[in-house]
């Protein structure tokens, strides 16, 4: 790899590492320090105290990310950027403009991930044998399985109008297979805009429910039976007695009142 490329690549990396640790650093003095480690070698940036709780705070699919992109700037730095780490056969050029950080040509991450996606696919309801089939976009089409659900996951996150608690992306044969809860109808085509107009995948299988918000319950109709009414009307909050307010001064009385008043 020519050095400028190597550099052009060097300088993904740490831009996206800074990114990941820029969603969980507190203070200016974190990225300082963040800043600082790139700069010197990984086994040294490792025992750095400031480096330790940045990386505590990140969630499990940010550290591995980090883990990535420090591997890869580990090989850049060894010369042996570029290849598989699994074969050793030489990496795409077009893959590592995708995924700068990937340690595995597209065959042996796909290899990989198999089992996974396999049960994955197969807990969505479709069968493992023969699962539907489609054509990815160019930018898409050198990405294994998992690597597609993680591209698309980013996508969606990258969008604060969306809350991602409760869904569920698998990716299969460039297939995206949805599952879960979304808050809202807006919310859930939004979701689908993304990924079929914005990100251009054409082949998904949503199963996604919409979740209900609970109504409001109405005042009950001439019809409605005593029973009912009587038990809609036990079922509201006890309150203090309530005493009509009028403009008209009060005359306190002289004496108690008497048995009979």
């Amino acid at each position: 790899m020519r050095k400028k490329d190597a550099e052009t690549i060097r300088s993904m990396l740490l831009q996206r590492r800074r990114l990941l640790f820029n969603e969980v650093a507190h203070t200016e003095a974190d990225l300082s320090a963040l800043d600082a480690a790139a700069e010197i070698e990984l086994e040294e940036a490792a025992q750095d105290e400031q480096m330790r709780r940045l990386l505590a705070r990140l969630d499990r699919r940010a550290k591995t990310e980090v883990e990535e992109i420090d591997g890869a700037l580990a090989r850049l730095a060894s010369g042996r950027y570029g290849t598989c780490v699994t074969c050793a056969e030489p990496i795409t050029p077009a893959r590592l403009q995708a995924l700068p950080a990937t340690p595995l040509c597209i065959a042996c991450a796909t290899v990989a991930e198999r089992p996974e996606s396999l049960e994955a696919t197969v807990e969505l309801g479709e069968p493992a044998s023969a699962p539907p089939r489609a054509d990815l976009p160019a930018e898409y089409a050198l990405l294994s399985d998992r690597e597609l659900r993680d591209t698309v996951r980013e996508q969606l996150v990258a969008d604060d109008r969306l809350d991602l608690d409760e869904l569920r992306i698998v990716c299969r044969h460039g297939v995206v297979y949805l599952d879960g809860e979304v808050p809202s109808q807006a919310e859930h085509q939004i979701l689908l805009h993304t990924i079929t107009d914005v990100m251009g995948l054409a082949a998904v299988v949503d199963r996604i429910r919409v979740g209900e918000t609970q109504r409001v319950r109405e005042p009950s109709s001439a019809g409605e039976s005593p029973s009912a009414q009587r038990s809609r009307w036990e079922d509201l909050p006890v309150t203090e007695d309530v005493v009509e307010a009028t403009d008209a001064d009060f005359d306190a009385p002289s004496k108690p009142p008497s048995d009979g008043e």
